[in-house]
């Protein structure tokens, strides 16, 4: 397993909390690689024909021109991506000021109110594996690296994410990947949201963690993904 840095500011290292995580790419015979080029990313993940959304709009360059506040995973096998995942310094009011702007029959509710503190927020989305990889717990164990990642290298106090309402989404993001909740955000009655859902998909979810409680539950992360 190998760590490629090409971030121009944040290296991913190895270390005594993550280790756990990297020995499972190990195993996998797995590399990663994070940079910040996103551009690349939207044609990774737009010329996908297992990738199921439209590319999501807050990665678009033309909405985030300072790309050193966000970053791009790729694993890899050899030299092929099997998976992606990306996260940008952007906080949950600017989200959903953005979403009402881009998107038509768009409703939403006021945020949970510890999401509206002047706090340092991290989105993620763009969450992608390649259907051959599938069940190898890859989606798992790059999202955990990434809050990782987040948590340390760039200390940010919340990671958060969207994601459609079903009946296993809640579940998936609580007890999988142990974000501390998950609530009602938005309703977009035409469907296709960027990174989250399809033209299905009407109701979306915010679910996040604080840098804490990520802490206190890492104990019991490891017991999970040993």
């Amino acid at each position: 397993m190998a760590i490629v840095n090409k971030h121009p500011t944040k290296n991913l290292k190895v270390d005594n909390e993550n280790s756990y995580l990297f020995n499972y790419l190990d195993t996998l015979g797995l590399d990663i690689e994070v940079h910040n080029d996103f551009v690349d990313l939207k044609n990774v993940l737009t010329n996908k024909e297992d990738y199921p959304y439209s590319f999501d709009n807050s990665f678009e360059i033309d909405n985030f021109t300072d790309t050193n506040k966000g970053f791009v995973f790729y694993l890899k096998d050899g030299d092929k991506i099997v998976s992606t995942y990306a996260a940008r310094a952007q906080t949950p009011s600017s989200m959903k000021d953005g979403l009402s702007r881009v998107y038509s029959n768009f409703k939403t509710e006021n945020l949970p109110v510890n999401l509206t503190a002047k706090l340092y927020y991290m989105y993620s989305s763009c969450q992608w594996v390649d259907s051959n990889y599938l069940g190898k717990r890859i989606g798992v164990t790059l999202d955990l690296i990434k809050k990782h990642f987040i948590f340390t290298k760039w200390n940010a106090d919340v990671n958060y994410a969207i994601h459609k309402v079903n009946d296993t989404m809640i579940s998936y993001h609580k007890d999988k990947l142990f974000y501390t909740d998950s609530k009602y955000f938005f309703t977009k009655s035409d469907g296709d949201v960027g990174g989250a859902g399809g033209v299905n998909d009407t109701d979306y979810n915010i679910a996040w963690i604080f840098k804490n409680a990520f802490i206190n539950k890492l104990s019991e992360i490891k017991v999970t993904y040993p």
